[in-house]
């Protein structure tokens, strides 16, 4: 009897296991999808343009599509007015530069947060940035403009002129101090990209839009349909408003952050970075 049991019980055993076998074979495997780093961020050929050919310190830069200042191309090709500006600090420097690409500025700013990155440039000082960035001054200015349809009925001569309007403005961006403390005086309408801001204003889901002058100059430009129905506002803020370089405190680059701030310092104090910011493409 006591062998019967034993038996029976190998059997039942055996029928489990062989189940559990055929569930497995049929049941598909539940998959996890991970963005590869890859995809995250999608890098450039790295610009390796430093005269000192023994240097072989790479530094990853977070860059946004940002145009004329940052230019991306599909292929993931950089150009543009910063990033000439940051190949000059890098060959004085001595580092190259890999760009991680198609990322939203917020996310660029969580990268220098985590230490992923260990370089922005067009920075306000602005929130916590000094908390995870050591922060380099590189140009005085970043005048910001208005526009509005031709046929609104308001006009924006000045900062008041902002009251009760709705005002579209870049996600995570940082514009001038009062503006962005601002509470109740306008509404600001948050949007992923300068050309979205331009499509709210021609669609009239918001009264005026705010960008930096050489930004928004350029990308009018490109755009007779806008030209037609848009116009600058004659306010413009153009008081001082530092711009910064950035490096995260978390980087694993080891640069030399004096020789960087002595760079940076030289290249804003003779004018060479606002000659370099200025240049037409």
């Amino acid at each position: 009897m006591k062998k019967l049991s034993v038996v029976k019980l190998f059997g039942v055993l055996l029928f489990v296991m062989q189940a559990y076998n055929v569930f497995a074979r049929e049941a598909p495997a539940p998959t996890i999808k991970l963005a590869s780093e890859k995809a995250l961020f999608p890098q450039s050929t790295p610009i390796k343009t430093i005269s000192n050919k023994t240097a072989n310190l790479e530094v990853i830069a977070c860059i946004d599509h940002y145009p004329p200042m940052q230019i991306v191309a599909k292929d993931g090709q950089v150009s543009g007015r910063n990033i000439d500006l940051l190949t000059v600090i890098a060959n004085r420097v001595g580092f190259s530069i890999t760009y991680k690409v198609g990322i939203p500025f917020p996310r660029c700013l969580n990268c220098m947060r985590s230490g992923d990155c260990d370089l922005m440039i067009g920075l306000l000082d602005v929130d916590d940035r000094r908390d995870y960035m050591d922060l380099f001054l590189y140009s005085g200015n970043s005048d910001k403009a208005f526009y509005i349809n031709k046929n609104a009925p308001h006009k924006i001569a000045r900062y008041e002129d902002l009251n009760g309007l709705s005002v579209g403005v870049n996600r995570g961006y940082r514009y001038f101090e009062k503006f962005d403390k601002e509470q109740s005086l306008f509404k600001k309408v948050n949007v992923d990209s300068r050309e979205q801001l331009f499509k709210m204003l021609m669609s009239k889901r918001v009264d005026t839009i705010i960008c930096s002058v050489d930004i928004c100059e350029s990308l009018f430009a490109k755009y007779p349909q806008w030209q037609a129905h848009l116009v600058r506002a004659s306010y413009t803020f153009s008081q001082e408003n530092p711009t910064f370089l950035g490096i995260s405190k978390k980087s694993k680059a080891m640069i030399d952050k004096d020789k960087f701030q002595s760079v940076v310092d030289e290249l804003y104090s003779s004018g060479e970075s606002d000659r370099i910011l200025d240049s037409k493409p």
